[in-house]
């Protein structure tokens, strides 16, 4: 049903008859004050790593790290970049020993398939810390241990933070519920989301053409 509208915008737009709808006062100006640029995991990167010294060079970099996560390799490739030129050394960093004795051991929850953050490295950081670290495994697959439901994962983490005690170590979790499975109810939410939409693409088209960018803004913002 938006077709006939897209149609006319990129018609009018070829035979140089298009005029751009107005932009409201209100909406000229951006209230936004952000200026992190989405640099704030750069630039944890650059304050907890080590950024001296010979590395290997970032054309032997991608091809490792693309080995090591196919799907997510390249993006934590690209939130490193700018750590390379990042010049300054914060002094409460901290490099070790990671085995001295800590009041309250951590508790580190992985899945047992992550494309981002492989299993591997969980268990390289439980081996790092030695007794200072309990390592859970949650079966299944996804990244974080929330993406499935598990009692075993929330009984340990209700535990941990309301009681302070922790599970065996290497404690394996299964997941309640199947690869595909769903419930009716959420069924049922998708099919109203989906004539929801409907319903307001066809309010859309019977809008005057001048409210329809303002409107499509609305509906895709």
């Amino acid at each position: 049903r938006a077709y006939p509208i897209v149609a006319q915008y990129l018609n009018d737009m070829i035979t140089a008859k298009y005029v751009a709808d107005g932009v409201g006062i209100d909406d000229a100006c951006s209230p936004d004050t952000y200026r992190g640029m989405n640099m704030e995991f750069s630039v944890y990167i650059a304050n907890d790593g080590d950024n001296k010294g010979d590395h290997m060079s970032w054309e032997d970099m991608l091809p490792a790290i693309k080995e090591q996560s196919d799907a997510f390799g390249i993006v934590f490739a690209k939130d490193a970049w700018p750590a390379l030129h990042f010049k300054p050394t914060p002094i409460e960093r901290y490099a070790g020993p990671w085995d001295k004795p800590l009041k309250h051991p951590l508790l580190l929850l992985n899945n047992e398939v992550d494309p981002q953050t492989p299993l591997e490295w969980a268990q390289n950081t439980a081996d790092l810390l030695g007794d200072n670290a309990v390592l859970v495994t949650r079966e299944g697959f996804g990244h974080s241990v929330i993406n499935l439901p598990s009692k075993c994962i929330q009984q340990i983490t209700i535990n941990f933070f309301n009681n302070g005690t922790y599970p065996e170590p290497d404690t394996v979790c299964k997941v309640d519920t199947g690869l595909f499975a769903t419930t009716t109810r959420k069924l049922e939410d998708s099919v109203d989301a989906v004539e929801a939409a409907r319903e307001g693409l066809a309010a859309l088209a019977a809008q005057p053409r001048r409210h329809r960018s303002n409107a499509l803004g609305r509906v895709h913002g």
